[in-house]
This record gives C-alpha cells, sequence and structure tokens, in this order.
C-alpha cells in the first residue's frame, strides 16, 4: 500500500468533521432518525451546527419531510430525537430561545 496517496491531517480538517449522533428508529424498523453534528458554516470558531435528519432503512429520504433534513433553518442545539410508539410524531429537544425544551414534529 502505497502511502503517495494519503494527504496528511491538518488542524484546519477538523471543521470539516461531521458526527452522527443520538440515532433512533421508528416502530417497524423502517426509518431512521438521527442528529448530525458539525461544525457551524458561519461562525466555525464559535459553535456547531445540529441539523435532524429522516432516513428510510433503504437509504431514501424518510417521509415527512444522504437523509432528508427534517428542519431546515432550525439553529439551535438539537438532541435525544424520538419517535412516538404509532410513529406519526418526532419529540426531540432543542435550545432555539436559549433554554432546553421538548419539541414535538409531525411526521407524514
Amino acid at each position: 500500500m502505497s502511502t503517495d496517496a494519503c494527504a496528511p491531517f491538518h488542524p484546519a480538517d477538523l471543521y470539516r468533521l461531521r458526527w452522527v449522533i443520538d440515532p433512533t428508529l421508528a416502530p417497524g424498523g423502517r426509518r431512521a432518525y438521527y442528529v448530525l453534528k458539525d461544525v457551524h458554516p458561519a461562525a466555525p470558531e464559535e459553535r456547531y451546527r445540529y441539523q435532524l435528519i429522516g432516513l428510510d432503512v433503504d437509504g431514501t429520504p424518510a417521509a415527512g419531510g444522504v437523509g432528508q433534513f427534517l428542519l431546515p433553518g432550525f439553529d439551535a442545539t438539537i438532541r435525544h430525537p424520538r419517535v412516538s410508539p404509532d410513529g406519526t410524531k418526532l419529540a426531540f429537544l432543542a435550545n432555539p430561545t436559549g433554554r432546553m425544551q421538548i419539541h414535538v414534529l409531525e411526521l407524514a
């Protein structure tokens, strides 16, 4: 294996990393929801961006909204998405006003 194909990792490369956090499955296991965390593009030195994503298990965007961004433009920390037992709602914690609160999103 040649090392010529590998580029060195630089500190600035940290800004391009993305994390999948808090994955959860809908009842029946056909859809997955998760939070995608990356460095906020508008203020990389200050904070992270959290995006709520829905994905069918076959890799296509989930109904109700890579996967489908369920809350485009929602600028807040998002954590712990959980699907209701009947699969019609997605509850999660978020802090768009500075205080962490429970939010509920209707799914299609």
